[in-house]
């Protein structure tokens, strides 16, 4: 028993371990709270209740909420008030600074339920109310029925779990993924819950009585959701919302609560938070400098679209942290410079910092840090072959021995950074090594594959786009055509799960999504711009795989109705998790999905103007 939640105990800290361990040495006490007369296995009735009487029943819950109130009963449907059936519902609130306070109630009608959740609820707390969850009882499972695996998949939607009767304990799903109460597998964890319930001590006795008869959760459930912060009120599906519409001002947006998410996350000493752990409230320790120059580079994309000062010195920080890991190269016959980080040099480092300096250097006119750009990209040029191959990938530093290790990405990311560079300088020493490098990767990497075994190379993609744009060789525009191809073809569209529709993989991510968005905004800028007639299904396909991926990753940027559970809600809100049952954000989440909003925003906006250019004059 104890193997099982020692690496919980750990992540909360000695002192969390030791009250935890002398609880379980206690017997428990006998609870002085009632059986409640309504239990999950009593809920027979589907909530079917139509969308606006529920929204007006969110309405009127928040204003009994945030005022203290008895729930109106007059202003609520017929439909809701006239119901009858027994019904369990929860009401979470937070003040917006803190984890969401639930209330659980249960009655005859949603109406007596939702009284007695309110109750509960102010038992609890006496916080303002900023953001609130009614959550409404539906389908309930015996345990034994769930299966585990399409569980952790996501093939099922996220569930809630209650113990017996006499415990009166239950747990929503957001509270299991909000609060870390699920293991590693995605399910409930029950010594996670009582760690989580040690400041609630008569529930910690409860859930430690049911522990010491091997009572685990019997029942699962789902609930029907709506969240309102008293301005909009939203459907929850699984705990996020839908999104079937896309416009350039959502799209700004959310790219904003992105950066601002990215900015809070840049130190003292410009290094970001690699890994936020939301559920924990924990910072994991790893770090990767490729993904640290690609998160800069998004920074200084947002940058030229928002002018937002803060953005411009949480990036400047991240700078000078990147250009404290540029040294100059091993075995270098002249003064090329690479990236090191923990003993290694990696082709995508050095690259990936020349597209973040670039980058830097367009968003802000500032040249400064011009020379070590020139000099990074003299150390790529130095690492290709007379074929055109970058080789090698990684080696050690400082001792420059190559290591046995090749990525599909570093060369694309290579060939991005001297097209980023030949647009500054204009020296074409780094079109002629992006083009060698372009014809080896197509004719010699890719040159015998099928479409179906295409790399879904978003940074080749990138870099063909502007290549083509200088050099238009036909190959470079076929073979992006291939690669798109590629991706739409793959593109979840008849998915298992409703909120899967424009994903990839099963279970799908979001960063995967969010990378392959980036390659479609590069490859329909190229074949609007460039392409001919025979171009123009490709090209739709693509804009509509781009939406489509946007709109899947949408639903894992934090916002207040899917971050409220977390202990720092505020911490979370922009980021993006890793997937449906991964809470965790690493900065090239939100990175990949901050550079996809912002392509899709411009092909958006530039798509307005050509309408209006279109149009007749008055």
């Amino acid at each position: 028993m104890v193997s099982e939640w020692t690496p919980r105990m750990r992540a909360l800290g000695a002192s969390c371990a030791i009250a935890l361990t002398a609880a379980m040495m206690t017997p428990a006490l006998a609870s002085d709270v009632d059986a409640p007369e309504i239990w999950f296995e009593d809920i027979e009735a589907e909530a079917r209740f139509g969308s606006r009487d529920l929204r007006v029943f969110t309405s009127a819950i928040w204003k009994a909420a945030t005022t203290g109130r008895d729930l109106d009963r007059a202003a609520l449907p017929d439909a809701i008030a006239d119901d009858a059936d027994q019904r369990i519902v929860f009401v979470s609130a937070s003040d917006g600074e803190n984890a969401a306070t639930v209330g659980m109630g249960s009655g005859d009608g949603l109406a007596d339920a939702t009284r007695d959740a309110l109750a509960s609820l102010r038992d609890r707390s006496d916080a303002d109310v900023r953001w609130l969850i009614v959550d409404i009882v539906e389908d309930v499972t015996p345990s034994s029925e769930v299966d585990s695996v399409d569980l952790r998949d996501g093939r099922i939607p996220l569930m809630g779990a209650a113990f017996s009767r006499e415990t009166a304990l239950a747990f929503l799903p957001g509270e299991i993924t909000g609060r870390g109460l699920q293991n590693e597998n995605g399910e409930f964890e029950i010594f996670n819950a009582f760690t989580f319930l040690l400041d609630r001590p008569d529930e910690a006795r409860r859930l430690q009585g049911a522990m010491q008869t091997g009572e685990s959760p019997g029942l699962r459930f789902t609930t029907r959701s709506y969240f309102t912060d008293g301005q909009e009120i939203v459907s929850l599906f699984r705990g996020h919302r839908l999104f079937d519409a896309l416009d350039t001002e959502l799209l700004l947006e959310t790219a904003t609560a992105a950066g601002d998410y990215l900015a809070r996350s840049v130190g003292p000493r410009g290094q970001f938070v690699y890994n936020y752990l939301p559920d924990q409230d924990i910072n994991d320790q790893d770090y990767n400098i490729v993904r640290h120059a690609g998160t800069t580079y998004s920074i200084y994309q947002l940058y030229t679209v928002t002018r937002n000062p803060e953005l411009l010195e949480a990036g400047e920080r991240a700078v000078g942290y990147l250009l404290d890991r540029i040294v100059p190269a091993p075995n270098a016959e002249g003064d090329e410079l690479c990236a090191v980080e923990g003993g290694e040099i990696k082709l995508g480092g050095a690259a990936l910092a020349c597209v973040a300096l670039a980058e830097y250097t367009e968003a802000t006119g500032d040249k400064r840090h011009f020379e070590t750009l020139q000099r990074c990209a003299r150390w790529i040029v130095s690492t290709q072959l007379e074929n055109g191959e970058f080789a090698p990938h990684k080696m050690t530093f400082p001792e420059g021995t190559p290591m046995p290790f090749n990525s599909e990405y570093y060369p694309g990311e290579a060939l991005l950074a001297l097209t980023r560079l030949y647009a500054i300088d204009k020296d074409e020493r780094w079109l002629d090594a992006a083009e060698a490098g372009a014809k080896w990767l197509i004719n010699v990497r890719d040159g015998d594959k099928s479409i179906g075994r295409l790399a879904h190379d978003h940074w080749l993609l990138y870099a063909l786009n502007e290549l083509y744009r200088e050099r238009q060789n036909p190959l470079y525009m076929e073979h992006l055509k291939r690669i798109t191809t590629a991706i739409v073809g793959r593109q979840n569209l008849t998915p298992e799960v409703r909120d899967w529709y424009g994903s990839y993989y099963n279970p799908p991510r979001s960063t995967p999504t969010a990378c392959r968005a980036e390659g479609l905004g590069a490859a329909y800028a190229l074949m609007r711009d460039f392409g001919d007639d025979e171009d123009a299904l490709l090209k739709k396909q693509a804009l509509d795989a781009l939406e489509n991926s946007v709109m899947f990753s949408l639903q894992m940027q934090y916002r207040p109705e899917n971050a409220m559970f977390f202990k720092d809600p505020n911490r979370a809100i922009g980021g993006f998790s890793g997937s449906f049952t991964d809470s965790s954000i690493r900065i090239d989440f939100v990175q990949h999905n901050l550079s996809a909003l912002i392509q899709l925003r411009d092909i958006l906006l530039m798509e307005e103007e050509s309408r209006r250019e279109s149009l007749p004059p008055n």
